[in-house]
């Protein structure tokens, strides 16, 4: 429970200063926590299990057999002999699952991380051709492409490529329009925003194209993207914004797209979390700040400002990989400024040495847990089935047959190594849950858009 605390308290330390726990003094008590709550749970167990033992016999003690009579006698009057090779095998199992789940658990965090960031498969920005006033286009240093969303004051008009074509790619299911700002505003009842990013998409496209976990949204995100469609106008804030500007459902708004148009919005709902989108970034001074944001229909947008440059969301088909893609895409000539894939980024994140070492220090010590499991099982029943031989042949000169003998065995296993295997499995995967939150700290807020699991 002192751990538990703690780790909660630690928790919301890195969350409002956005440092890493290894930037913080930690106890290290927090990293026995789980091994120190197997072993008492474990050892809390073995007090209760002679009384659960006499429950289940004192049950059926009408019906059972005397194989069944003659193990639990057995067990009963073993003056706890069973103990160690019962807590031998909860402790050996529990702690090899919390390994192997906490393994599991930063693997698949590190991937729905990245995935969230990039929020999509593959995230491309096409070069888009400038056109001054004259409607010439422009070829000198202005002409240079520009990331998605930003400012341009001395650009009038930019060409619009056919984003049909990328539907047309082999190996691409679905593919969106994403426009980006950061230069957004938000106007209601004389109080205006910090500067926010805005997110102008295609609702219907964008729910088939982006990569979003169903638990970190409150409803699905077809939900939101239906609203959308019904309501052009229709806005999906963040939730910082509702506490900071004192907003609700169903409040207009209004809206700067690039720093210069403006749009009026209604506010259809609130999250914490959305794709592509990070709620903590650092600014230029390094300083960790809130992020907040704002998604409106792009058609919307649109039609209230002049066309500006966007991304183009890709979702890859099951079967397609990122160098067909990218090899249709140089086949059909397209000019790409630069090209963002979640694949290629979980692979470089997975060969990180750090992130290697964890793997490899916790997948050793699940494998070396279940090996001095097994190795100790089998000695101890070894010894114990010699130690009874005289034992098995008065059973056999009193008539019970050899099956009837070998059928006490299995039962003796299973009401002593089958009760620990099972409870071992059992505590595992409670720890687990309890417990692998701790790895957790090691990254700072800014690093985790979505939540821990």
């Amino acid at each position: 429970l002192y751990a538990l605390s703690r780790m909660r308290a630690q928790l919301e330390i890195q969350k409002m200063t956005g440092t890493a726990g290894t930037e913080l003094n930690l106890d290290f008590l927090l990293f026995l926590a789980s091994t120190m709550f197997i072993l008492g749970f474990g050892l809390f167990f073995l007090r209760l299990y002679p009384y659960l033992l006499r429950l289940v016999y004192w049950l059926g003690q009408r019906f059972w057999n005397p194989v069944m009579y003659a193990s639990f006698h057995q067990i009963g009057r073993s003056n706890g002999q069973e103990q160690f090779l019962m807590i031998f095998l909860i402790l050996a199992l529990s702690i090899g699952l919390f390994n192997a789940n906490a393994a599991r658990t930063i693997n698949s965090n590190t991937e729905d991380t990245i995935r969230s960031e990039t929020g999509a498969d593959i995230v491309i920005r096409e070069y888009w051709q400038p056109y001054s006033a004259d409607g010439l286009p422009i070829i000198d240093g202005a002409s240079s492409p520009q990331p998605a969303g930003t400012a341009q004051s001395d650009v009038i008009k930019y060409v619009e490529p056919d984003i049909r074509k990328y539907s047309g790619l082999d190996g691409v299911e679905h593919a969106t329009r994403v426009y980006r700002s950061n230069e957004t505003r938000i106007s209601q009842g004389g109080v205006r925003s910090d500067p926010l990013e805005l997110m102008a998409i295609d609702p219907y496209d964008f729910a088939q194209t982006a990569w979003w976990r169903q638990d970190i949204l409150s409803h699905h995100l077809y939900d939101y993207m239906n609203v959308m469609i019904s309501m052009p106008n229709g806005v999906i804030l963040s939730s910082d914004l509702r506490d900071s500007l004192d907003l609700a459902v169903g409040d207009a708004v209004i809206y700067t797209v690039n720093g210069q148009d403006t749009a009026d919005g209604v506010i259809v709902a609130f999250t914490d979390y959305w794709p592509g989108y990070q709620p903590l970034i650092y600014d230029a001074r390094g300083n960790l700040t809130k992020n907040s944001l704002i998604v409106a229909s792009l058609d919307y947008v649109l039609s209230r400002t002049a066309m500006q440059p966007y991304d183009v969301w890709l979702k890859r088909d099951a079967a397609a990989t990122d160098v067909m893609i990218y090899e249709n895409i140089e086949e059909k000539k397209i000019n790409i400024f630069s090209i963002d894939s979640a694949n290629q980024a979980i692979t470089k994140a997975k060969n990180d040495p750090q992130l290697q070492g964890t793997n490899g220090a916790l997948t050793l010590g699940f494998i070396v847990s279940m090996l001095v499991c097994a190795i100790g099982f089998l000695i101890y029943w070894i010894m114990l089935v010699q130690s009874r031989v005289l034992q098995f042949g008065i059973f056999r000169a009193m008539g019970l047959g050899k099956s009837s003998v070998i059928g006490m065995l299995i039962a003796e296993q299973g009401l002593v190594s089958g009760v620990a295997i099972l409870f071992g499995v059992l505590l595992g995967h409670l720890a687990s849950r309890l417990y692998v939150p701790l790895f957790q700290m090691v990254y700072s807020s800014a690093d985790q858009p979505i939540p821990f699991r």
